[in-house]
């Protein structure tokens, strides 16, 4: 019986509820202490007498350092264990978020923020791996959809916080009452968040496997079934060499799809999130508008992380996917129109603003938290955390060159903003492109059942001597 089987037979448990719980609190605190410096920025501009060009590596600090992250933190994951790097990475940003508090100077702040920017990252793919690992397969893609949901909540906390503490107390104590709660959590994730299953098989054996499934369940686990199983299952000597698979002819489609799409969502996003308040302000929308479309954006996008993994369960990946980016193309496509009937008309573009901007972030958030939802199943469990962790890197470059060609474009345009929108429409079709491209899509749930019973009636019929059962 294959450990999916295990989980699949013995359903959701109250330890698997705690653990999803407890990574989902690591991705909130991660979104809230991703956005710390770009809260503060306006203050510590003041404070220190710079100028937007000068606080920007700062900014761009945290992502160079996730890229980096997340992809040295996948492939440690696959080498040393999902758990001990993301209990390592946890301790890694809450000491340096408070650390950056204490900063003196803007070159001080970015070596900080550069160092959180590789814990933010290396939390990120072993946080998905661990929680696919660990779950029943019916239970992933919603899971996943969590996960994807508490990043951009953390933005949203982190946004709230901002608007109590920094006026109040100042940005230092901002960072400070951002990171420790991180430091807290890491006591709990202690506690409660074991190893994946999967990776104690390869590394440890059946018995340890078996007592870990049964800890995680409630019911033991005989750990003769899990020998039978896994003459499939990674050995360890695969498990100490990450990646070594990862780049070869079988996984080409994947790769390049996975890699692709990661790339142009991301691009997509972080360009809408750094100049939509811009962009609006220009069309004649009010600063308190700008930003209610912007808020609009990450309250649907967080809808749509939700719901990605009950649509992925009715329809598959493929056409969630497709369907997220058709949303998106259509919202962002419509977005010029609306800024020049906004000028001509300025009581029509408020409330077409807001529709717009919830769509657009309905559409990539499903794309956003559906992507990571493929990744964490498609790739072998020897370089599962690799693997995510190097297409996210692809994303995480695009961070950084969307923030920076956002403002390069709509510096050269001006007052046209056609092109800008332009520009992340054309950055959502290679998305759907790169997602057309990827080979190994989840199939709807009930087709996901079917298979695994027909596998359980192969696995019963082994077990009776009678090879062709089922």
């Amino acid at each position: 019986m294959s450990i999916d089987l295990v989980l699949e037979e013995r359903g959701v448990s109250r330890r698997h509820k705690a653990v999803v719980a407890a990574i989902v609190a690591v991705l909130v605190f991660d979104g809230v202490d991703l956005q710390l410096a770009a809260l503060s920025a306006p203050t510590m501009m003041r404070e220190w007498n710079l100028s937007p060009a000068a606080f920007g590596p700062a900014l761009a600090a945290a992502l160079l350092g996730m890229a980096v992250g997340t992809a040295a933190g996948g492939r440690l994951g696959d080498r040393r264990g999902r758990r001990r790097v993301l209990l390592g990475s946890v301790l890694l940003f809450g000491v340096m978020v408070m650390a950056a508090g204490a900063s003196t100077g803007i070159v001080e702040l970015a070596a900080l923020r550069f160092v959180c920017g590789l814990g933010f990252g290396a939390a990120i793919p072993n946080a998905y791996v661990l929680v696919a690992e660990l779950l029943p397969p019916g239970s992933r893609t919603k899971a996943m959809g969590l996960l994807g949901m508490a990043t951009v909540a953390g933005g949203a906390v982190a946004a709230a916080t901002a608007l109590v503490v920094i006026p109040a107390l100042g940005w230092r104590w901002m960072f400070l009452i951002c990171g420790t709660p991180s430091l807290a959590l890491l006591l709990v994730l202690v506690r409660t968040v074991p190893e994946s299953p999967r990776f104690v098989l390869a590394r440890e054996g059946s018995e340890a496997a078996a007592r870990l499934l049964g800890r995680m369940t409630g019911r033991p686990v005989d750990p003769g079934e899990l020998e039978q199983q896994d003459t499939k299952a990674p050995a360890a000597k695969a498990v100490r060499a990450p990646g070594g698979r990862l780049l070869t002819r079988p996984h080409l489609r994947l790769n390049l799809g996975l890699w692709t799409a990661f790339f142009a969502i991301f691009f997509a996003n972080i360009a809408i999130n750094s100049w939509l308040p811009s962009v609006l302000s220009r069309a004649g929308l009010s600063l308190t508008g700008s930003f209610g479309a912007s808020m609009v954006f990450f309250l649907f996008a967080m809808a749509g992380a939700v719901s990605m993994g009950y649509l992925v369960a009715v329809f598959g990946s493929r056409p969630t996917l497709i369907g997220g980016v058709l949303l998106s193309v259509a919202a962002v496509g419509a977005m010029p129109l609306l800024v020049r009937l906004a000028r001509s008309v300025p009581a029509m573009g408020g409330t077409g603003f807001l529709v717009l901007a919830g769509l657009a972030g309905l559409g990539m958030a499903v794309v956003n938290a559906g992507l990571s939802a493929v990744g964490t199943s498609a790739y072998p469990v020897e370089s599962r955390a690799t693997g995510l962790g190097v297409a996210m890197t692809s994303g995480r470059i695009a961070s950084v060159a969307g923030a920076l060609a956002g403002g390069a474009v709509l510096s050269m345009t001006r007052d046209d903003t056609a092109a800008f929108f332009a520009v992340i429409v054309a950055a959502l079709v290679l998305c759907g492109l790169g997602i057309l491209t990827v080979d190994r899509h989840l199939a709807p749930a009930r087709t996901e059942r079917g298979a695994r019973g027909a596998a359980q009636r192969v696995t019963a019929g082994r077990a009776r001597g009678n090879p062709t059962s089922g």
